[in-house]
């Protein structure tokens, strides 16, 4: 089988992980009990690790390279239930750079005929996506369908979310909103 390019980012991260794990199953998650007896130490350094007749040392590996991953992903709530009317523009939160997984929900109206309801999703001002939904009724407030969405090519550092109107939807006081930014280690 040929060698797949890695870029030079992505075996940092490699390395930075494979780190993370030996520290974890060997120094615990804060300074606690490692995970490890004694005898499995030196394996990890040596690199027969893990001897996978072993079931559980090889089921504490796992537990640890979950942790691993755990630790590379961010979580940041942008909106909880907050009520509008839209623009809503979020704090900053860091990304390292990563793709992120938006989840945006939230409600509005259409003034007079039947139609589309929806908002933008924004990354730093950008229409990345939107959540829709049709209603028949003028002036009845309709939930948009939840969306999660997968942005790339978000570069490392501060940025923010927004959710606005489109075109035809109206919103107040008594429309919800919520958004969460989860940035996965890949």
């Amino acid at each position: 089988m040929p060698a797949v390019p890695v870029s030079q980012k992505d075996a940092d991260r490699m390395v930075a992980y494979e780190a993370d794990v030996r520290l974890i199953l060997t120094e615990g998650t804060s300074g606690g009990t490692p995970l490890l007896p004694a005898q499995f130490t030196a394996a990890l350094y040596d690199g027969t690790f893990p001897p996978l007749s072993d079931l559980g040392a090889f089921a504490l590996y796992m537990k640890a390279s979950f942790i691993a991953i755990s630790r590379m992903m961010l979580a940041f709530q942008a909106f909880n239930s907050t009520p509008g009317p839209l623009p809503l523009t979020s704090a900053s939160f860091t990304s390292r750079g990563q793709t992120l997984l938006i989840i945006a929900s939230g409600s509005g109206f259409v003034a007079a005929t039947p139609g589309l309801v929806g908002m933008d999703i924004k990354v730093d001002g950008v229409i990345k996506g939107a959540s829709r939904a049709y209603t028949n009724e003028a002036l009845s407030h309709k939930a948009f369908v939840t969306n999660a969405l997968l942005v790339t090519g978000i570069a490392a550092g501060a940025h923010t979310i927004s959710l606005s109107v489109q075109a035809g939807t109206s919103t107040d006081g008594g429309d919800i909103f919520s958004a969460a930014v989860i940035e996965l280690p890949f």
